[in-house]
């Protein structure tokens, strides 16, 4: 796992050209989105699915039919990942 917790410091210290050129190494294709939060949280995704194994076609359905019958929005904070690598680093939270 330190393997996974550097490459989310690393992401957190990107520019978004590096983001987007991170992005088309792991997903083979270039970005449509220059939203570094976006970008961070597609990389930092397919780096977990890649270590730890990525969703079952019959889970990944489910979550799909589970998300659109949610009513409630969920977003992703990127001072989410940059507070896990300043603990991971010794630093303030």
């Amino acid at each position: 796992m330190p393997d996974m917790e550097k490459e989310l410091i690393a992401l957190c210290q990107m520019t978004t050209g590096e983001l987007a050129r991170r992005y088309a190494e792991l997903f083979g294709e270039a970005t449509r989105s220059w939203n570094r939060a976006y970008l961070v949280r597609k990389i930092a995704w397919k780096l977990q699915a890649l270590a730890e194994g990525d969703l079952s076609d019959r889970a990944r359905r489910r979550a799909e039919f589970d998300a659109a019958q949610s009513t409630a929005a969920v977003s992703f904070h990127p001072t989410a990942i940059k507070t896990l690598a300043r603990k991971q680093v010794g630093g303030a939270a």
